[in-house]
């Protein structure tokens, strides 16, 4: 077996080689054939990587926090219909280049809703970035080069889907 998982290593094949013996014996058991052993050994590989993929995507995206829209009271929001919100939550607003702007007082969700529907974009593969008003600002002007900046813009330029947030952060001074 120190070759086998020698060869799993070299081959990056990191959860097969975590769970290939309990596979044997569970092929053992059930009188697995041979190729349905391999495809749910390979199943288990493959789900394992779009696992660490989505894990990689949504601490890229950089959100303060996880939200979903099942998390969301829209009770508390009469105002906010559930299906108009919904429509910002599948591929088709992304496809069509569409923007959504939430406005609105201080505590109504605008943020949650905004990375509730950040987070379904990376779930269907979209690149994400959350950043607030504040935090690009402060850091533009921090820039002291332009290539400071562009290296700023960039990977907000370069996403397919931008969360722009704008949340005021008041400093009290004593």
């Amino acid at each position: 077996m120190n070759s086998l998982e020698h060869k799993l290593t070299s081959l990056k094949l990191g959860r097969v080689k975590q769970v290939y013996s309990d596979w044997i014996e569970r092929a053992r058991e059930t009188g697995m054939d041979y190729g349905e052993f391999l495809e749910e050994l390979l199943s288990e590989e493959l789900l394992s990587r779009q696992e660490n993929q989505l894990k990689k995507r949504l601490h890229s995206a950089s959100f303060p926090f996880e939200a979903s829209l099942e998390q969301f009271d829209f009770s508390r929001h009469p105002e906010l219909k559930r299906s108009v919100i919904l429509r910002y939550f599948d591929s088709s607003f992304v496809e069509k280049a569409g923007n959504l702007l939430l406005i609105g007082a201080s505590g109504l969700g605008k943020t949650h809703l905004s990375i509730a529907a950040g987070i379904k974009m990376v779930q269907l593969g979209y690149t994400v970035k959350f950043i607030t008003a504040q935090q690009l600002a402060n850091q533009v002007i921090a820039a002291s080069t332009r290539q400071e900046i562009a290296r700023i813009l960039e990977p907000l330029l370069k996403c397919q889907v931008l969360v722009l947030d704008h949340r005021l952060q008041v400093k009290v001074a004593k």
